[in-house]
């Protein structure tokens, strides 16, 4: 599960006017590192995503980052919610939601299109167990790639384009923050312009959607897997 940090607002939004960023692994490596030691956290206490409602939970944090960066006030920040369509629009809104998900893929090309997938768990880790010192505690995992679909609503045009952009630039921006917790956020594309009838107004949607690889594990003991293998073996004899 994510760890929940104290002041979201510290995360910092590293700004460069005109240009649109995108972070190697080293840059993304220095950024989580500088981030962690400004909190004074250990980078081994994170633990890394295993869920996709945390990649949410991240992504929303990301846009109060931003939006507090950019001094926008609380009452006139974007809403941000799962259900789609929102059930009213005030100004502007982003929703998102699962389109699709399939085992984790492997090869060379776009994201989540290799002809390879990950459709058993494997083994993630092998340690020592912590509580019981004769055992080992073992850590199985296996990839998903989730396709997610956000939605941004406005009530003309210029405006659903202009926050398009947006946020295409603070997922951009925040991205090393989602590799901190192990999740891949990777853009897709962004579809069509749509016009809706919504409370009797002309509403703006432009979707655009992600990649997000998740990593999806569970543990045992060594004594557990003992454990199991014998209660099999005796219900088959």
């Amino acid at each position: 599960m994510v760890v929940k940090l104290d002041n979201i607002t510290k995360i910092p939004s590293i700004e460069s006017t005109g240009t649109r960023i995108r972070y190697n692994e080293s840059a993304i490596a220095d950024l989580v590192n500088t981030y962690l030691e400004g909190l004074h956290i250990d980078r081994r206490t994170v633990d890394s995503g295993q869920e996709l409602d945390d990649c949410f939970a991240l992504i929303k944090n990301a846009i109060t980052s931003k939006q507090a960066y950019e001094g926008v006030p609380e009452d006139k920040r974007i809403l941000v919610v799962e259900e789609d369509p929102p059930e009213t629009v005030d100004t502007e809104a982003i929703t998102f939601y699962l389109n699709a998900r399939l085992p984790g893929s492997f090869a060379q090309g776009k994201a989540g299109e290799g002809k390879v997938r990950e459709v058993t768990p494997h083994v993630r880790a092998v340690i020592d167990h912590p509580e019981a010192p004769s055992q080992k505690l073992v850590t199985m995992g296996r990839f998903y790639d989730n396709w997610i679909t956000f939605n941004i609503y406005a009530r003309s045009n210029k405006a659903a384009r202009s926050r398009l952009l947006w946020f295409e630039r603070t997922m951009d921006i925040y991205n090393w923050y989602f590799r901190l917790y192990g999740f891949r956020v990777v853009e897709l594309q962004t579809g069509s312009r749509e016009v809706i009838d919504m409370d009797e107004l002309k509403i703006t949607r432009y979707p655009i959607t992600y990649m997000v690889r998740t990593d999806d594990t569970f543990h045992f003991s060594s004594q557990e897997l003992k454990e199991v293998i014998y209660n099999v073996e005796v219900s088959i004899t």
